[in-house]
């Protein structure tokens, strides 16, 4: 059953074929593929492929054509571009999704809790606390510069505990 009876061509049924499409196949040298693009009235645009059909000697006395209507083409790359781009666009909000997510964890994260235990070290220190191992417990394990600069915090950290001690010894002492 035809999609659209409208549009049946029946065998031997034919439009007024134009000179410059019937000169291509009347001409073809037997090399490349065999088609032609035209405009009909009827059916719109259509791609017209065919084979030669050869007698004994090799020479060309007709031809089997077929007529491919190009709507159907032109709607199905339609489909596919819409289709493509949907993908894109969802592939693309996944990836910022999933860049978001790690660059939270592995930056945004990792400077918070640093900037954290700078307040709190400074506080501490200011208020006369002696609290020690704000930058010990971040639990900072990037394994990049972030992480080398809260081991860099740790270790002053400790250096300033060290001379707070050797400060605190020598008024003991005077």
């Amino acid at each position: 059953a035809d999609p659209d009876p409208e549009m049946t061509c029946l065998a031997g049924e034919y439009e007024p074929v134009k000179k410059k499409g019937m000169e291509k196949f009347l001409h073809w040298d037997g090399t490349g593929q065999l088609y032609d693009f035209g405009k009909t009235e009827k059916y719109g645009w259509l791609c017209t492929s065919g084979v030669p059909l050869k007698d004994s000697q090799g020479k060309i006395y007709a031809f089997v054509l077929a007529d491919v209507s190009m709507a159907g083409v032109f709607a199905d790359v339609g489909h596919f571009t819409i289709r493509y781009f949907i993908v894109m666009i969802l592939v693309t909000l996944l990836l910022a999704l999933y860049l978001t997510h790690r660059v939270e964890k592995q930056v945004i994260v990792p400077i918070v809790r640093l900037t954290k235990g700078v307040e709190d070290l400074t506080a501490d220190r200011q208020g006369g606390c002696e609290t020690t191992g704000w930058f010990a417990n971040t639990g900072i394990r990037t394994g990049d510069q972030i992480e080398r600069l809260n081991l860099a915090l740790e270790d002053l950290e400790n250096t300033l505990n060290k001379t707070e001690e050797k400060d605190g010894l020598r008024e003991d002492l005077t």
